[in-house]
């Protein structure tokens, strides 16, 4: 399959994952990006992911993924947002 096929497949199965949350058409809309090496399509999924479906786990693995510069800034913002929710749950404790 060509490139651009790729990409607008993906984006057909990202679609249907925002109508549908379901966790194979999330694989299937991954395989699809990372097979046309699209990095657009895999930080939609990441932040998709982390801000829709509050999963900043499973969205981190996706910006880890993509290893650019504006997909490390977000892993930094995801970290350091994980550390202050540590911090506070344990200062709870105290």
């Amino acid at each position: 399959m060509e490139r651009t096929e790729l990409i607008r497949k993906g984006n057909e199965e990202f679609n249907k994952l925002k109508e549908r949350w379901d966790y194979a058409v999330l694989k299937t809309a991954t395989e699809f990006f990372t097979e046309a090496n699209y990095q657009d399509g895999l930080f939609r999924l990441g932040d998709y992911l982390t801000y829709e479906k509050h999963m900043p786990l499973l969205g981190l693995s996706y910006y880890r993924k993509i290893g650019n510069t504006r997909a490390r800034m977000r892993m930094n913002e995801l970290q350091q947002r994980m550390v202050m929710t540590v911090r506070t749950l344990v200062r709870q404790l105290d």
